[in-house]
């Protein structure tokens, strides 16, 4: 089942199960939101390895914790803030990250044209992920869960331990620091 189809009722029944020692229960947990837990790590270490140990950290950290979930809140939005929270100490603790290079995209079928308009929208669109991957891990982050996973700022805030209008505040500030790097790539407009 995926995590867009699970209802907070069915993952509190899951955490209800688990904490009977129904280990099935947990399993399926972690399989309907594994995906997202390890998108997430992902994003903010950008090394499959470490977002693999990240994650897996992760799910273990929830399941250790899970007594202390209360379930005024979907399940899948304190298990993203534990996996943000972890992902978090492990930057802390690892100054550096690498960056994996993103798989250049074929244009071998397409026309001259198409390929060339092809290439400069992936250029341009490739040019925002770089100044996304540019900010510090904590923004690119908040960048991502709202533009790419589609979070709302209820469900951001929550996650990050702010309040919404400061998940307001907050989106807006990095808003405007992604614009001063794209117009000093040229991408916008001025």
């Amino acid at each position: 089942m995926k995590n867009s189809m699970a209802s907070p009722h069915d993952d509190n029944e899951m955490v209800t199960q688990s904490l009977s020692g129904d280990q099935r229960a947990y399993a399926s947990l972690v399989n309907r939101y594994q995906h997202m837990v390890f998108t997430l790590v992902y994003s903010m270490l950008r090394n499959k390895e470490e977002a693999d140990e990240v994650a897996q950290d992760a799910f273990v950290k929830a399941y250790l914790s899970l007594k202390q979930f209360r379930g005024d809140s979907k399940f899948s939005s304190w298990l993203y803030r534990i996996a943000y929270r972890t992902c978090l100490d492990y930057i802390r603790k690892n100054a550096k990250h690498k960056m994996d290079g993103i798989d250049d995209k074929s244009t071998k079928y397409l026309s001259d044209n198409a390929a060339e308009s092809y290439n400069e929208l992936e250029q341009k669109e490739q040019t925002v992920r770089d100044c996304i991957e540019k900010l510090p891990a904590e923004e690119s982050a908040f960048v991502k869960m709202f533009y790419f996973d589609k979070m709302s700022l209820s469900e951001i805030a929550d996650i990050v331990g702010i309040s919404e209008n400061n998940a307001k505040v907050k989106l807006f500030r990095i808003r405007n620091k992604l614009k001063t790097m794209l117009e000093e790539k040229q991408l916008l407009a001025i």
